[in-house]
């Protein structure tokens, strides 16, 4: 790739420097004018390996280590697609009402993804009449609506009546499985006085089974641990608690043979519910990913964990509407017990709208 910037005292003095350097095949990068002596600058691209060699044999490929000059032009590669990205945000926007602007701003600003806030924006100027455009109040109004109702909530875990209620946690590594299992043991066994029993199919992981073991002496819920499905399913019929908790391994959303297995498991398990754990910080764009990969599972709902950790929380608001899928928890640290509630979908849309008062 060679990125070059060229001069010219107007628009089509520096374009045809860039034909004569680059050819026809350049791209356009970046203009920037000048206000006060109407000059032009123009960073243009052309890819160097673009085929006019392709009839030629390939020389035989060598490891090559990247240089300095080439962590340069890596950089400057991406400063360059940063601003023209930035630059065509804000220009997204511009043209609108100014309390329209405003809000799209502010919604970006808290994580909403760009195609949600497009949509917006398309049925408020639809909507509103007149001086509405100017009433920052209703257009707030309008907004919060819309988005509460575009969430789904679930009713989280609903213990059944004469028999155990069976509930799995599932998700990728590190999305907390193992602690969230432990505040919803606490919960139900501390503070509704319920007979609660854990099972843990992540014994991968040494320590993820010595934590449980801590929780469990602590608060007091038996443990038990699994190796296979024909465990799993005498581990449930031989017990009598009211929930029966179930933590498992982490697995790649891009390994089908994970997610095989853990499918394995849960037909074994015969879940009441299977939430599936996406951890806020994980991005709007993976955690999506990550949803579609565990659609081959019987997943019921979402839980969020590590809301804490993240500034824009309008991102979870924004899977959670391209996911589809009921959120039934939210988490927001590490105490056990403590730091889980109910998903609130009015919450969850003032995260959208918080500066847009």
């Amino acid at each position: 790739m060679k990125i070059k910037k060229y001069d010219g005292a107007t628009m089509t003095e520096a374009l045809e420097k860039v034909k004569q350097e680059l050819g026809p095949e350049a791209v356009i990068l970046n203009v920037r004018s000048d206000a006060s002596s109407g000059s032009v600058e123009i960073t243009a691209a052309l890819d160097v390996n673009h085929d006019e060699r392709a009839d030629f044999p390939r020389p035989e490929r060598r490891e090559r280590r990247p240089t300095e000059d080439t962590y340069s032009m890596i950089q400057e590669i991406r400063e360059i697609k940063e601003f023209i990205e930035s630059y065509a945000e804000y220009h997204r926007y511009a043209r609108l009402p100014k309390e329209l602007h405003s809000l799209a701003t502010a919604l970006r600003d808290n994580g909403v993804e760009t195609s949600i806030v497009d949509g917006l924006v398309q049925w408020l100027l639809i909507e509103l009449k007149g001086d509405e455009f100017d009433d920052r109040r209703l257009i707030r109004k309008k907004t919060q609506e819309v988005l509460r109702k575009a969430v789904k909530i679930g009713s989280g875990i609903q213990v059944k009546e004469g028999r155990s209620t069976v509930v799995s946690l599932v998700g990728p590594t590190g999305s907390g499985k193992t602690t969230t299992v432990a505040k919803i043991a606490a919960d139900f066994a501390l503070s509704r006085k319920m007979a609660v029993s854990v099972i843990t199919a992540d014994t991968k992981r040494i320590a993820a089974v010595y934590q449980l073991k801590c929780y469990s002496q602590a608060i007091g819920f038996p443990l038990k641990a699994v190796y296979s499905p024909q465990e799993i399913r005498d581990a449930v019929r031989s017990d009598s608690a009211q929930l029966i908790l179930m933590d498992t391994t982490g697995v790649n959303s891009l390994n089908k043979k994970e997610l095989d297995q853990l499918g394995a498991f849960l037909s074994a398990l015969g879940p009441d519910e299977v939430y599936l754990l996406l951890s806020a910080t994980t991005g709007f764009k993976n955690s999506i990913k990550t949803v579609n990969a565990f659609k081959s599972l019987p997943v019921t709902g979402l839980l969020f964990t590590k809301v804490d950790e993240i500034s824009t929380p309008g991102s979870i608001l924004s899977i959670a509407i391209k996911a589809d899928t009921p959120v039934c928890y939210l988490t927001d640290g590490r105490s056990v017990p403590g730091n889980i509630e109910l998903a609130d979908a009015e919450k969850m849309a003032e995260w959208a709208l918080r500066n847009y008062a």
